[in-house]
């Protein structure tokens, strides 16, 4: 029994660690329906990359081409961190998934999100326009934040490690989170990390998780 407890406090932890601000925000996540969110921050794939026979190969589905190694690829899961049933936390399926994909030159780092049929969101990491980064550490549970804007949208792909797995998804709209997905934590199954090394000049230390300004 306290090995679960344990776990759950854990996953609670990787679920919610992400949300924290220095000033408060606001979660719609109860009220409005996940299909409406995620439409409303869908924006068409246009990608002169196509997909090919050749992918590159991980035990977990994933969104990379030809020319690319994974970084990482999830299985996303709707994540309701306080469920009416009493619950710390539940997740739902969904067919989505989310990969970040870095190119065999490292001249880019690549987030796509969707399914393998219809990428929904493809967002590039450059030398000229890197990604936002953030690493964090609470208690034995760390957290590496990449994120990007497009318009008033923000988005946050966060993986953990240490004594937490998986990886998170949040999208705000603004200061209010609109989308919190999560993998689940079973690696290789859930989800899949390789821990390649991502060139210094695709990120830039964004000095906190949830700093939006470009």
């Amino acid at each position: 029994m306290k090995s679960t407890k344990t776990g759950l406090a854990v996953l609670a932890a990787v679920i919610t660690c992400a949300c924290q601000k220095e000033q408060p925000i606001s979660d719609v996540n109860a009220t409005k329906p996940v299909a409406e969110k995620l439409k409303a921050v869908t924006i068409p794939y246009n990608s002169n990359t196509e997909p090919s026979a050749q992918l590159p190969e991980s035990p977990v589905a994933h969104l990379c081409r030809t020319g690319e190694n994974v970084y990482l690829t999830a299985r996303m899961k709707n994540a309701n961190v306080s469920p009416k049933d009493g619950t710390a936390y539940k997740l739902e399926a969904t067919p989505k998934l989310v990969s970040l994909c870095l190119r065999m030159d490292n001249s880019a780092l690549i987030y796509r999100y969707g399914t393998t049929n219809t990428i929904e969101l493809e967002n590039m990491a450059t030398q000229e326009k890197p990604f936002k980064n953030f690493q964090k550490q609470t208690g034995r549970v760390h957290e590496n934040y990449f994120s990007f804007s497009r318009d008033n949208y923000h988005y946050f792909v966060i993986e953990s490690g240490g004594m937490g797995r998986g990886v998170s998804l949040h999208i705000y709209e603004g200061n209010t989170k609109i989308v919190t997905q999560f993998s689940g934590l079973i690696m290789d199954e859930d989800f899949h990390q390789t821990y390649i090394s991502i060139p210094d000049n695709l990120l830039i230390n964004s000095g906190s998780p949830m700093t939006h300004n470009e």
